[in-house]
C-alpha cells in the first residue's frame, strides 16, 4: 500500500473529523465550554487523533479487504444460478456485515444494552432478510417503490403495537445498518446482480431498502432488549488510565469479535467456491489487519473523548442559552455534513447521473443545511417533549408523493442517500449531543431514573432516522427540478427545431 494511498487517506480522515474537534476548542476558547480542564482537553485531543488515524487504516483496508469481497462473492453467485445459494449467501452477508458495522456498535454503546450481540444479531437478520428480498427484486425486476410502500405500511403498522420509547430506537438502528462495511458489501453484490438483468440502475436503493430490515424485525423482539443501569449524570470521570486501557480492551475484543463471522465466511466461500490465489487471499488479509485496527482505534476515540464531550456539550448548552443550543446545533449538522467523506463520493455520483445539471457545490451546500435542520429539529423535540413519529410520519409521505413523479435514478439515489448522510460522526457526535441535552432536560424536570431512561430514550434517539429522512426528500426534489427543466428544454428546442409549422403539432407535444 503506497505512501499516496496513505497520505490521501489520512488527509481525507482529518477533513472529516476536524471541524468537529475545532469547534469544541473555539468553544472551550470563548469560555462556553469551560468546565473542561486541560487534562481532558488533552484527552480529547488524543481522541481526535485515534480517530484520525482509525478512520485512516479503516479507509485503505477496506477497499483491499471488504470491497474485494463483496465483489468476489457478488461477481461468483450469479454465475452459478444457484437459487438457494444466492439465498443464503445474500442473508449471512446481510447478517455478519452488519454485526461487524461500526456505527450500529456506537448506536448500541449509547443505548447502554445489556446484550449488546443479542441486539446486533436481531439487526443483522433484518438486514439479511430484507438482502434477499432486495436481490430477488432485481432478478424479478419488480418496483422498488411498490415494495417500499408495502413494507412502510406493515412497519408503521407494527410500530403502533410497541412500547413508544422503542420507536426512535428502532428507526436509528435503521439508518445505522448503512455504514462502511455494510454498503461495500451490498453494492457490490446489488451490482453483480443488476448486471446480470442488464440494468445496472437496479442496484440503486438497494443498501436503504436493506435497512428497512431492522424496522420490521425489533418490534417483535422489544421485550428481549434490556438496558444497563441508567445514571443521567453527564458529568464523568473518563479521564483516567485505567479507564482508558479498559476502554481499548472491551473495544478491541468487541471488535476482533464482531468481524471474525465475515471473516469465516468469506473463507470457507473461497474454499468451496473462489479458490482465489494466495497472492489476492495475501492482500485480503493484510486489509482486514488493517480494517481491524482501523475500527477499534475509530470506536476507542469515539468512546473515550468524543462521546462524553458531546454530552457535556450538550448538557451545557442548554442549561446557558436555548438559542446559543439552537445555533451550535445547526453548526454542528452542517459542518458534519459537509465534510464526510462519503457525502462528496454521493454528490459526485449525482453530478454524474445528472450530465453535470445538478452541481455538486450546489447539492453539498443543499444537503448539508437539510442535516443542520434536521439536527435543530431534534433538539426542538427534545425541549418540547413529543414522538419522533410527529417528523417520520409527514416525511416519508411527502417522500413516497415525490416518488410518484421523480425519475427512477433518482429516486433510488435518493434512498441510499439516507445511509451517507447519517455516518460515524452523526452516530459518535452528533446523538451522544441531543443525549445530553435530554439529560439536563430531566434534571430540570426533576424525573426519577426511570422515567428519566424512557424521556431520553423517546426523545434523544431518532435524530439518526431524521438525518437519513432528509436528503430522500431533498434529492427527489431536485431529481424532479432536473425533470421539469429538461422537458422544458426540450420543449423550447422543439419550437426552433418547428418553427412556423402547424401550433396544433407543438400543442400536441407540450
Amino acid at each position: 500500500m503506497s505512501n499516496g494511498i496513505f497520505t490521501k487517506s489520512f488527509l481525507n480522515a482529518i477533513i472529516s473529523s476536524a471541524p468537529v474537534f475545532l469547534l469544541v476548542e473555539i468553544l472551550n476558547i470563548f469560555n462556553i465550554f469551560s468546565f473542561v480542564s486541560f487534562e481532558k482537553n488533552i484527552l480529547f485531543f488524543g481522541s481526535f487523533l485515534f480517530l484520525v488515524i482509525g478512520i485512516t487504516f479503516f479507509s485503505i483496508g477496506i477497499e483491499h479487504s471488504i470491497n474485494k469481497i463483496g465483489q468476489y462473492i457478488g461477481s461468483s453467485i450469479i454465475e452459478r444460478k444457484n437459487i438457494l445459494l444466492l439465498i443464503i449467501v445474500c442473508f449471512l452477508i446481510g447478517l455478519f456485515a452488519t454485526i461487524a458495522e461500526p456505527d450500529l456498535m456506537v448506536l448500541a454503546s449509547q443505548l447502554s444494552i445489556k446484550e449488546v450481540y443479542l441486539f446486533l444479531f436481531l439487526v443483522g437478520i433484518g438486514v439479511g432478510l430484507f438482502l434477499v428480498i432486495g436481490v430477488f427484486r432485481i432478478l424479478f425486476k419488480y418496483d422498488l417503490k411498490i415494495l417500499l410502500l408495502l413494507f412502510y405500511g406493515i412497519i408503521f403498522t407494527l410500530i403502533n403495537l410497541i412500547n413508544k420509547s422503542f420507536i426512535p430506537i428502532i428507526f436509528d438502528s435503521g439508518g445505522m445498518t448503512t455504514g462502511p462495511i455494510t454498503v461495500p458489501l451490498i453494492l457490490s453484490l446489488g451490482l453483480g446482480v443488476s448486471k446480470s438483468t442488464g440494468n445496472n440502475s437496479d442496484s440503486f436503493g438497494l443498501s436503504s431498502f436493506c435497512s428497512l430490515g431492522p424496522l420490521f424485525i425489533l418490534p417483535f423482539f422489544t421485550h428481549f432488549i434490556k438496558f444497563q443501569k441508567y445514571n443521567s449524570n453527564t458529568i464523568v470521570d473518563y479521564g483516567s488510565l485505567k479507564y482508558i486501557l479498559l476502554k481499548f480492551s472491551i473495544v478491541f475484543r468487541e471488535v476482533l469479535l464482531s468481524i471474525i463471522p465475515i471473516i469465516v465466511f468469506f473463507f470457507i466461500y473461497n474454499f468451496i467456491f473462489l479458490k482465489l490465489p494466495k497472492k489476492n487471499i495475501f492482500k485480503i488479509i493484510v486489509g482486514i489487519v488493517y480494517v481491524y485496527f482501523g475500527l477499534s482505534l475509530f470506536l476507542a476515540g469515539v468512546e473515550i473523548g468524543f462521546v462524553p464531550i458531546a454530552e457535556h456539550l450538550g448538557y451545557l448548552l442548554i442549561s446557558k442559552s436555548k438559542l446559543l443550543l439552537f445555533i451550535i446545533s445547526g453548526i454542528i449538522g452542517f459542518t458534519i455534513t459537509l465534510c464526510e467523506p462519503s457525502v462528496k463520493v454521493l454528490i459526485n455520483q449525482i453530478e454524474s447521473v445528472s450530465n453535470g445539471a445538478i452541481k455538486k457545490r450546489n447539492m453539498l451546500i443543499t444537503l448539508s443545511l437539510s442535516i443542520s435542520l434536521a439536527v435543530i429539529l431534534s433538539v426542538i423535540r427534545v425541549v418540547c417533549d413529543f414522538s419522533v413519529l410527529y417528523y417520520i410520519v409527514p416525511g416519508y409521505i411527502l417522500a413516497m408523493i415525490l416518488s410518484c413523479f421523480t425519475p427512477n435514478i433518482y429516486f433510488g439515489i435518493a434512498f441510499d442517500s439516507g445511509g451517507v448522510t447519517s455516518g460515524s460522526l452523526s452516530s459518535a457526535f452528533i446523538l451522544p449531543f441531543i443525549i445530553g441535552v435530554a439529560n439536563y432536560t430531566c434534571l430540570q424536570k426533576n424525573y426519577g431514573l426511570d422515567f428519566a431512561r424512557e424521556f431520553v430514550l423517546k426523545n434523544a434517539f431518532g435524530v439518526i432516522s431524521l438525518i437519513a429522512l432528509a436528503p430522500l426528500i431533498v434529492i427527489q426534489i431536485f431529481g424532479l427540478v432536473i425533470y421539469i427543466a429538461n422537458h422544458y428544454n426540450n420543449i423550447v428546442e422543439y419550437r426552433k427545431m418547428h418553427k412556423g409549422e402547424d401550433n396544433q403539432i407543438i400543442k400536441f407535444y407540450e
